[in-house]
């Protein structure tokens, strides 16, 4: 049940970021000025019921019948909403459709972080709550009572009402007690409060509005926050707090980020996908491989002992003549390309080596049962060097007799050549990315399709048809995003364009 509730509660911001209009900006000014001053990150929400009905809204319902996307959390929603005594849409507008904060925290530098939700609410659903879901009495804290839910998995608090007489209520899981409490501290006037004036870095149309404190995690730990410091900023380079907003227009979402400090401005429009590509990304070259070929299951397409720098890098996956295309540009650090020339300084000799692929669920996937992969080592820039490596859709048989492809010696006899070398040696002519910062576009959409088949197979080692928890990349088409990052200050803009689904 845990899980579920955490899955709602990510929904919510799926589904807040998708409300056509924003509410009182001085609502949720006033739900950060509960919070406590330490905490990570927060994000506000404004009128989320006023997105059921609309065009962003019925792309989500479709996705989620589609795909069956959080079927344990719509389940859990309904039984909440029966004990409840209303429908499951009620439930969602009377505690969560108004006014809500998410917020972040950590108890300590090695604890992962917590969450916490304030909402406001009618003194109706205030009562409803407290009496229909059976809560328990657990303790007083600050002279207001800490409720359990649902076994005391959760913990209920009410905090002092808005000026306009709602409720407000907080809700966080029985781990984040400590959390809860330090939020009940602030309304007691016992410790210091997060100020309001955060959300001002947002534009006045955004209808999600935060900031995110890193926490310098890039070198050690995984999950969404670590990924993004990871593509921002190396891990001994100083952080600052990102502020982040989200803008919704006519089924497209447009998230900005940028300093907290200073003017809002945005990095320039970003360009459009080429025709047959999938994905198209600049960026820091170990980010490429920890963020993007690992969680594809790619692990083994960077040759063996070869270590990836931060220096830019590009990754390009395409729709090719066979199947699907991979084109990767890193840059790697001297030593290892010395050890992978054995011994010898990369030059531009414009040897490839071509090996086979290790075999994954995602390699099979992406490229079926032949892959084949081609790399090779450049010494333009002594200091820098860099390895290319590509990997296509191989034949679905063996090369035969006849069989007209371009050919490269090895040894002494004549074999087929790959697409994969055509791309390395097309890739080893370019110039090597220099600009910093990211920049990229997606098909989110397709590339989950292709990568679906990874989630889960079948004792018979086929492909299980069932989706479990879609991947919310399945709800855009197109993504596209231009981030600046000169001397470590983060601006940048994000295009996700919906995809729009059949509607039943």
């Amino acid at each position: 049940m845990c899980r579920a509730w955490f899955a709602l509660i990510a929904l919510v911001g799926a589904l807040g970021i998708a409300s056509a209009s924003r509410g009182d900006n001085a609502t949720n000014n006033d739900l950060f000025d509960r919070l406590p001053a330490d905490i990570i990150g927060a994000f506000s929400f404004d009128n989320a019921k006023g997105m059921r009905t609309n065009e962003i809204g019925q792309a989500i319902t479709t996705w989620m019948g589609e795909h069956d996307a959080l079927s344990h959390t719509r389940r859990a929603w309904g039984l909440f909403a029966q004990r409840l005594g209303v429908s499951e849409s009620e439930a969602f507008d009377g505690l969560l459709g108004g006014s809500a904060v998410l917020a972040f925290g950590r108890k300590d530098a090695q604890s992962p972080a917590d969450w916490l939700v304030l909402a406001a609410v009618e003194s109706a659903m205030d009562v409803r709550m407290v009496r229909r879901t059976r809560a328990v009495p657990r303790k007083i804290v600050y002279n207001r009572a800490v409720l359990g839910l649902e076994e005391e998995s959760f913990l209920l608090a009410t905090l002092p009402p808005l000026d306009d007489g709602r409720s407000v209520l907080a809700l966080a899981p029985s781990g984040a007690e400590w959390l809860l409490v330090r939020a009940l501290a602030v309304s007691a006037g016992k410790a210091e409060a997060l100020s309001g004036d955060l959300l001002r870095a947002a534009p006045t149309d955004a209808v999600v509005r935060g900031f995110w404190k890193p926490q310098g995690q890039a070198g050690r730990a995984t999950g969404l926050s670590t990924d993004l410091e990871r593509w921002l900023w190396s891990q001994h380079q100083p952080m600052h707090t990102l502020a982040l907003w989200a803008v919704a227009r006519e089924g497209t979402l447009e998230i900005g980020l940028s300093p907290l400090a200073g003017d809002n401005g945005l990095a320039p429009e970003p360009t459009r996908a080429a025709e047959g590509v999938l994905l198209d990304v600049v960026g820091p070259g170990e980010a490429i491989v920890a963020s993007v070929l690992q969680r594809a299951g790619l692990t083994g397409l960077v040759p063996e002992g070869l270590e990836v720098t931060r220096g830019t890098g590009e990754l390009v996956v395409r729709r090719g003549p066979a199947g699907v295309d991979l084109g990767t540009r890193l840059s790697v650090t001297p030593e290892s390309a010395i050890v992978a020339s054995k011994g010898a300084t990369p030059g531009n000799t414009r040897v490839v080596n071509i090996r086979d692929l290790a075999e994954t669920p995602g390699s099979r996937a992406i490229f079926g049962p032949r892959p084949e992969m081609a790399w090779t080592l450049l010494g333009h820039d002594p200091l820098r060097p860099e390895v290319v490596v590509a990997v296509t859709a191989g034949p679905d048989k063996e090369p035969g007799e006849g069989d007209a492809e371009p050919t490269i010696r090895k040894g002494d006899r004549q074999e087929p050549q790959p697409q994969a070398v055509a791309i390395v040696l097309e890739a080893a002519d370019r110039q090597s990315p220099t600009a910093g910062g990211l920049r990229g576009t997606a098909r989110p959409h397709e590339l989950w399709m292709l990568l679906r088949s990874t989630v889960a197979e079948k004792s018979d080692g086929k492909a299980s048809t069932e989706t479990g928890f879609a991947s919310l990349a399945a709800l855009f088409d197109r993504a596209r995003w231009v981030i600046e990052t000169p001397l470590g200050e983060v601006r940048g803009r994000i295009v996700l364009e919906l995809r729009k689904g059949e509607r039943k």
